[in-house]
């Protein structure tokens, strides 16, 4: 016969001293420094300091990871990577954000296709979506210049829902612009 018997399971912690962040590094971004990106950002993790405990938590690491990844898609770097690599170090722990930035995009055009000259001259007059250089309107073509800006593919489709919209409040139901990305000539 198999007789049950309890089982007592105990967990001993013998906590040491929280890692602290004595340094933070940036790899791959070489026009950009750890110091830059933490005045655009609100970086969770810091280096310990007069300021800052640097106390290390890997869910704020994993937030500051993808934190620094939007940073450079938003400035056109589409194809941006970011690792967070973790090394020992005499005095706490190293952090090394690796970074693949892979090409810059930038928007230097908008062309709108078989578009309503009246509604697409009214959208351009309400919504600026770039610092324009020039805009011609043509009858079935109109092309805004534009001063070089990041490629956003979210501000771009945000852009291209407020163009459908202005054409479904102006009775086009059956209407939605379609947006496509080519290589510029320029």
């Amino acid at each position: 016969a198999i007789e049950n018997s309890a089982i007592k399971v105990t967990f001993k912690i013998d906590p040491k001293e929280p890692a602290h962040v004595s340094s933070i590094r940036l790899f791959g971004a070489k026009h950009f420094s750890f110091e830059f990106l933490n005045e655009q950002i609100a970086l969770q993790i810091q280096p310990r300091s007069l300021f800052s405990s640097g106390h290390f938590s890997l869910a704020n690491l994993t937030e500051d990871q993808i934190a620094i990844q939007k940073f450079f898609v938003s400035n056109g770097f589409a194809d941006a990577t970011v690792e967070a690599l973790i090394e020992q170090a005499n005095n706490g722990i190293g952090i090394i954000y690796k970074v693949e930035l892979g090409e810059q995009k930038m928007v230097n055009r908008l062309i709108f296709k078989n578009h309503r000259k009246k509604l697409t001259r009214e959208f351009l007059d309400i919504r600026k979506p770039c610092e324009v250089k020039q805009i011609s309107i043509e009858s079935d073509i109109a092309t805004v210049h534009c001063n070089s800006l990041p490629y956003q593919k979210d501000q771009l489709e945000n852009f291209r829902l407020q163009l459908f919209d202005l054409y479904r409040k102006n009775g086009f139901l059956k209407t939605e612009p379609i947006m496509t990305l080519t290589q510029s000539e320029e």
